[in-house]
């Protein structure tokens, strides 16, 4: 017997006790698998802040909000819904700054990749002038409601025209 053999009889015997395991238990087979897809369905499939963060991440301190994506710690004071995506765990990204460095757009494209569904609640709106418009960027804020380079306290999705005054000068060297 050469070593794959081996190896394969292991794997097979290993499956064989995990099943006998399994089957030991007084849950039928079936009702588990049937309640792992509803537990899928519930924990994937939700809305995505504008901070770039599921959700279901935020919640009520005494004072604020909190964010804690992952392992990352997001200020994010202000959670917003504006996606309803298939797989919340691929919105876990920092933002260090704004467009394709937020991490909106880091979730957004890491779903792409994975072809899970990604799509905005709602019309997309300026955050700042209220114009429903089409390619609006997002973007952190800090307190003075300045545009930064890290993760921050106020996130939004803005047009090219409030962005720039938000920043302070011309975006387009700074965005792609």
């Amino acid at each position: 017997m050469n070593k794959h053999e081996n190896d394969d009889e292991k794997s097979q015997s290993e499956v064989n006790i995990a099943e006998s395991a399994l089957g030991s238990i007084g849950v039928p087979e079936v009702s588990i698998a049937r309640h792992f897809e509803d537990m899928s369905r519930k924990e994937y499939g939700r809305n995505v802040c504008v901070c770039g963060h599921p959700m279901s991440v935020h919640s009520k301190g005494e004072t604020q909000f909190l964010c804690i994506a992952s392992r990352l710690g997001c200020p994010c004071m202000n959670p917003t819904p504006v996606l309803e995506v298939g797989d919340k765990r691929l919105f876990l990204f920092k933002s260090e700054g704004f467009g394709l460095k937020h991490a909106l757009v880091k979730g957004m494209y890491k779903s792409k990749l994975n072809n899970s569904m990604t799509r905005f609640i709602g019309e997309q709106t300026c955050f700042k002038c209220r114009t429903v418009k089409e390619n609006l960027i997002p973007a952190g804020l800090d307190l003075n409601y300045k545009v930064v380079f890290w993760p921050a306290p106020y996130n939004g999705l803005f047009c090219i025209s409030c962005l720039e005054e938000l920043f302070g000068r011309p975006v387009s060297d700074f965005l792609w």
